[in-house]
């Protein structure tokens, strides 16, 4: 468990020269974290203007059954209403600087402050009773999925962020 890397090349493609770009009325600002699947960047929104998140899919999963799965993602996730599962805000295609590839991404609310559970956990110096209704807050939400009908098939503490104010 490790803070969010430095904008450096991630994936297949060199995620800083995606800096500055706009897709879908958000211009991407900086690399948040660099995961299997993709790329989550912190962007900026043009209306309403606020801060967001882009997750932009890796070349190596776009085949046909992860573009499904990363489609099956954004549908699900955009049903969801939990006030501790960041919503979806919109998901289309970006077309990447240089050679110009497809990339498909959604944008959904950004975790201010965002670190993971097990982070959290070390730097708040967290007590047990803090530490079990976090874990309390988080089977909430990942049984209000379940209730929905979705199951989290990567569920592991680097995907449980923590906002800066303490709020999963």
């Amino acid at each position: 468990d490790t803070a969010a890397p430095a904008p450096e090349p991630g994936g297949d493609f060199d995620a800083r020269s995606c800096i500055g770009l706009s897709v879908g009325g958000f211009t991407l600002r900086s690399v948040i974290g660099i995961g299997g699947m993709g790329t989550v960047f912190e962007a900026e929104q043009e209306l309403p203007a606020r801060r967001i998140a882009v997750k932009v899919l890796h070349a190596a999963t776009v085949r046909a059954s992860a573009l499904a799965r990363f489609r099956k993602e954004s549908e699900f996730l955009a049903k969801l209403d939990h006030q501790n599962i960041a919503r979806i805000i919109s998901a289309g295609t970006l077309h990447l600087p240089g050679d110009g590839s497809a990339r498909p991404y959604f944008a959904m609310e950004l975790v201010d402050g965002g670190r993971t559970i097990t982070r959290w956990a070390r730097e708040s110096r967290a007590d047990r009773r803090s530490t079990v209704a976090m874990l309390a807050t988080a089977c909430d939400a990942v049984g209000s999925g379940h209730r929905a009908g979705v199951a989290h098939l990567d569920l592991k503490p680097g995907n449980l962020l923590i906002s800066e104010t303490g709020s999963l």
